[in-house]
């Protein structure tokens, strides 16, 4: 797997602010954003073929690990929302769609405080 590593600036906002912080009206992001990408998982093929199917409701297992394991690292004390957005990703980079072969997911993890 490969993952964006945020700027420490970023890191040091987001475990030390709160929703209200403003410095001269210029407001505080509480949004911490990044992104990692799972290679290798045996089930993408099945998992666009049930989307180019039809189906709404279709596994995506590295997606639910990677959210409950990061819910798992702030546990329940901690008022913390994760919201993910999956992307397949060919990285043979081929523009023909008839050739598009699934190799990779793109998670884009934004952690928020509630």
């Amino acid at each position: 797997w490969e993952r964006s590593i945020p700027p420490d600036d970023d890191i040091e906002d987001w475990t030390t602010t709160s929703r209200s912080t403003t410095t001269d009206n210029f407001y505080v992001s509480s949004d911490l954003e990044y992104s990692l990408a799972l290679n290798g998982d045996v089930t993408l093929n099945s998992q666009l073929l049930l989307q180019e199917l039809g189906y709404r409701l279709y596994p995506s297992f590295g997606r639910w690990l990677v959210h409950e394991a990061v819910l798992q690292c702030f546990g329940s004390e901690n008022k913390v929302k994760v919201n993910m957005d999956d992307y397949y990703m060919d990285t043979s980079y081929n523009s023909n769609p008839d050739l598009f072969e699934v190799k990779q997911v793109l998670l884009n993890i934004v952690l928020e405080r509630d």
